[in-house]
């Protein structure tokens, strides 16, 4: 019997700990759920601006790769941490004024959109 009497609080505090990670997790943001995205090159910056359909999302960084003057660009989003209202980021590439579209990658690479550049 006092075995049992650990096992619910130790169960509850898992089922928390879980929560709270998942929360401060970033995860790749789906395609769907951003808004218009405004995207420019000027002086070796790619510019990225944006807003999320959620409110709730946050803004938790991105990743990228450029392959032959195209690049891949993936949003991050987290349920507790980042930043609230959006998001605008400025990328440093010596190649950005060759860069001439940018495919927006959400969770695989079904899930994605290509942009050209203003």
């Amino acid at each position: 019997m006092k075995q049992l009497k650990w096992l619910i609080p130790l169960l509850l505090v898992v089922a928390v700990g879980c929560t709270l990670i998942y929360g401060y997790i970033a995860k790749n943001v789906e395609v769907s759920q951003l808004d218009p995205i405004t995207i420019s090159e000027s002086d070796g910056f790619i510019h990225v601006k944006g807003d999320f359909k959620d409110d709730s999302t946050r803004y938790a960084g991105y990743n990228y790769t450029i392959v032959d003057g195209k690049m891949v660009l993936s949003i991050k989003a987290a349920l507790f941490t980042g930043k609230k209202g959006g998001y605008d980021f400025k990328i440093q590439s010596k190649n950005a004024s060759s860069i001439k579209e940018i495919t927006i990658r959400g969770k695989n690479e079904k899930d994605e959109i290509v942009l050209p550049i203003k």
